[in-house]
C-alpha cells in the first residue's frame, strides 16, 4: 500500500474489520495507513481505493476525494 497506494477489497476488509473493533491498537494501525495514504496525495500521487458499494477501484487524486471515501467508510476517524 505504501509503495502503490492501492487499498484492494482484502485491505479495506482489514480496514473495516480495525475500525469495527473499536479499541484504541487496531485504530492507530489503521491510522497510521490512513496518514500514509494522506502522504501520497500531499506530495503528488494518486491513490487506488476500493469501494465496497461498486466492488470496483476508484482513483483518488484530492484530499478532497479522500476526505468523502473516508467519511463514507470510516466516519470519525479523520479530523
Amino acid at each position: 500500500m505504501e509503495k502503490t497506494g492501492r487499498v484492494d477489497e482484502d485491505l479495506y476488509l482489514e480496514f473495516n474489520a480495525a475500525y469495527g473493533y473499536n479499541s484504541a491498537t487496531p485504530m492507530s494501525w489503521l491510522l497510521a495507513r490512513l496518514k500514509s495514504l494522506a502522504h501520497r496525495l500531499a506530495i503528488g500521487q494518486s491513490l487506488s481505493l476500493y469501494d465496497p458499494t461498486s466492488g470496483a477501484q476508484q482513483t483518488v487524486e484530492s484530499m478532497e476525494q479522500f476526505n468523502r471515501w473516508m467519511d463514507r467508510h470510516f466516519p470519525g476517524t479523520w479530523s
